[in-house]
Protein backbone atom coordinates (compact mmCIF):
# COMPACT_ATOMS: atom_id res chain seq x y z
CA UNK A 1 0.00 0.00 0.00
CA UNK A 2 1.21 3.30 -1.22
CA UNK A 3 2.17 5.32 2.19
CA UNK A 4 -0.37 7.90 2.81
CA UNK A 5 -2.68 6.72 0.71
CA UNK A 6 -5.98 4.41 3.16
CA UNK A 7 -7.16 0.76 1.78
CA UNK A 8 -10.50 -0.35 2.98
CA UNK A 9 -11.74 -3.61 4.29
CA UNK A 10 -14.56 -5.11 6.21
CA UNK A 11 -14.83 -5.58 9.70
CA UNK A 12 -14.01 -9.40 10.10
CA UNK A 13 -14.77 -10.52 13.10
CA UNK A 14 -15.27 -6.97 14.86
CA UNK A 15 -18.66 -6.33 16.35
CA UNK A 16 -19.88 -3.00 15.79
CA UNK A 17 -17.31 -1.53 13.21
CA UNK A 18 -18.42 -1.57 9.43
CA UNK A 19 -15.19 -0.92 7.42
CA UNK A 20 -11.95 -0.72 8.60
CA UNK A 21 -9.34 1.75 6.77
CA UNK A 22 -6.20 0.56 6.77
CA UNK A 23 -3.33 3.72 6.47
CA UNK A 24 0.50 3.42 6.37
CA UNK A 25 2.58 6.76 7.97
CA UNK A 26 5.90 5.67 7.39
CA UNK A 27 8.29 5.55 4.36
CA UNK A 28 10.27 2.30 3.10
CA UNK A 29 13.09 3.42 5.68
CA UNK A 30 10.97 3.55 8.53
CA UNK A 31 10.56 7.05 8.84
CA UNK A 32 7.80 9.61 9.41
CA UNK A 33 7.15 12.84 9.98
CA UNK A 34 4.35 15.14 11.50
CA UNK A 35 3.64 16.29 7.73
CA UNK A 36 3.15 12.51 6.64
CA UNK A 37 1.03 11.61 9.90
CA UNK A 38 -1.26 14.66 8.75
CA UNK A 39 -1.10 13.87 5.26
CA UNK A 40 -2.14 10.32 5.79
CA UNK A 41 -4.97 11.75 8.67
CA UNK A 42 -6.48 13.92 6.27
CA UNK A 43 -7.16 10.75 3.40
CA UNK A 44 -7.97 8.14 5.84
CA UNK A 45 -10.71 11.09 7.28
CA UNK A 46 -11.86 11.73 3.82
CA UNK A 47 -12.28 7.67 2.85
CA UNK A 48 -13.94 7.35 6.75
CA UNK A 49 -16.82 9.75 5.48
CA UNK A 50 -17.15 8.39 1.96
CA UNK A 51 -18.17 5.21 3.49
CA UNK A 52 -20.50 7.66 5.86
CA UNK A 53 -18.41 6.73 9.14
CA UNK A 54 -19.94 8.85 12.05
CA UNK A 55 -17.57 7.39 14.58
CA UNK A 56 -13.65 6.67 13.98
CA UNK A 57 -11.05 5.52 15.75
CA UNK A 58 -7.14 6.82 14.90
CA UNK A 59 -4.37 4.45 15.84
CA UNK A 60 -0.79 6.16 16.74
CA UNK A 61 0.17 6.27 13.42
CA UNK A 62 3.87 5.79 13.17
CA UNK A 63 4.53 5.52 16.81
CA UNK A 64 5.44 1.65 16.75
CA UNK A 65 8.31 1.36 13.50
CA UNK A 66 8.10 4.84 12.71
CA UNK A 67 9.40 5.67 15.94
CA UNK A 68 7.47 9.02 16.15
CA UNK A 69 7.92 10.45 19.40
CA UNK A 70 3.79 10.95 20.38
CA UNK A 71 4.07 15.11 20.49
CA UNK A 72 5.33 14.88 16.46
CA UNK A 73 2.03 12.16 15.84
CA UNK A 74 -0.18 14.58 17.67
CA UNK A 75 1.34 17.90 15.45
CA UNK A 76 0.36 16.33 12.50
CA UNK A 77 -3.06 14.78 13.69
CA UNK A 78 -4.08 18.38 14.89
CA UNK A 79 -4.03 20.38 11.40
CA UNK A 80 -6.08 16.88 10.37
CA UNK A 81 -8.40 16.87 12.77
CA UNK A 82 -9.48 20.53 12.29
CA UNK A 83 -11.20 20.07 9.24
CA UNK A 84 -14.81 18.83 9.14
CA UNK A 85 -15.59 15.41 7.37
CA UNK A 86 -19.53 14.85 7.69
CA UNK A 87 -20.76 12.36 8.19
CA UNK A 88 -18.26 12.01 10.82
CA UNK A 89 -19.33 13.48 14.30
CA UNK A 90 -15.92 11.82 16.41
CA UNK A 91 -12.49 10.83 16.45
CA UNK A 92 -10.89 8.77 18.56
CA UNK A 93 -7.08 8.81 19.08
CA UNK A 94 -6.05 5.17 20.44
CA UNK A 95 -2.11 4.51 21.76
CA UNK A 96 -0.29 2.40 24.06
CA UNK A 97 0.75 4.14 26.57
CA UNK A 98 -0.69 6.76 29.33
CA UNK A 99 2.10 8.90 29.14
CA UNK A 100 1.44 9.12 24.83
CA UNK A 101 -2.18 9.45 25.66
CA UNK A 102 -1.23 12.72 27.79
CA UNK A 103 1.03 13.77 25.76
CA UNK A 104 -1.39 13.92 22.35
CA UNK A 105 -3.91 14.99 24.92
CA UNK A 106 -1.62 18.25 25.94
CA UNK A 107 -0.58 18.65 22.37
CA UNK A 108 -4.28 18.66 21.25
CA UNK A 109 -5.45 20.61 23.63
CA UNK A 110 -7.97 18.52 25.12
CA UNK A 111 -8.85 17.32 28.37
CA UNK A 112 -9.40 13.69 29.16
Amino acid sequence: MPQAQPDTTGPGPLANVKHIVHAVSITAWYESSPDLIRTTVENALTEAARLSAITVALAGLAMGYGRLPAVAFAEGVKPAIAHDYPPIEEVRIVVRRETDAAIVRATLELSR
